[in-house]
């Protein structure tokens, strides 16, 4: 990175912002293009110990994904312009982790995890997002339970299918639009 520049993040499902907090200790220059969380005070939370971080900020990832109206500025139309979609160096999501935790008790029961209502989030809200803005680095935080087999008797993960035999180099973003078009069946 320049000296002068600033990384530009972008942050899914943001929580309390774990990433601005590493970011700030690590004493690098930053700014969140764009945020997502539903929870009222995390936003408050985050906004608050960094000010004049975050650009844009969404009550939810779908809202992000479309690019509407943030929080932040109530605009009319549109927020984020294409522009801002452009060169980000870092992408965070932490996307909710109840259909693979193995705490639930449906965790590996037959379409447990596929048929919980967060599932599509991870797999397609996520996967989009990746797709739209193509970052030099992403993030996916998630709990131990995504990289083990969706249901007893089956060795494929929520891992697998998201990453298994992708080129994740300059055609990220066509792989991700596979993994989405071709991967979400078995749930009715």
């Amino acid at each position: 990175m320049a000296h002068g520049t600033k990384l530009r993040v972008v942050s899914g499902c943001t929580g309390c912002s774990a990433e601005a907090a590493v970011l700030q200790a690590l004493d690098v220059p930053f700014i969140v293009v764009s945020a997502s969380e539903q929870n009222a005070e995390y936003r408050k939370f985050f906004l608050q110990n960094y000010p004049g971080k975050f650009q844009h900020v969404f009550c939810k990832l779908e809202d992000q994904l479309k690019e509407g109206a943030c929080s932040l500025h109530n605009c009319e139309a549109t927020c984020v312009s294409r522009s801002d979609r452009s060169n980000i160096d870092l992408m965070i999501t932490g996307s909710p982790c109840d259909p693979f935790s193995l705490q639930r008790a449906k965790r590996f029961s037959h379409d447990g995890v596929k048929c919980h209502p967060d599932f599509l989030t991870t797999m397609k809200s996520v996967v989009s997002m990746y797709s739209l803005y193509e970052p030099r680095v992403a993030i996916l935080e998630q709990v131990k339970g995504f990289t083990m087999p969706f249901e007893v008797g089956t060795t494929e993960s929520p891992m697998d299918r998201l990453v298994g035999g992708r080129d994740w180099g300059g055609g990220m973003s066509k792989s991700l639009r596979n993994v989405q078009e071709s991967k979400l069946t078995g749930c009715t």
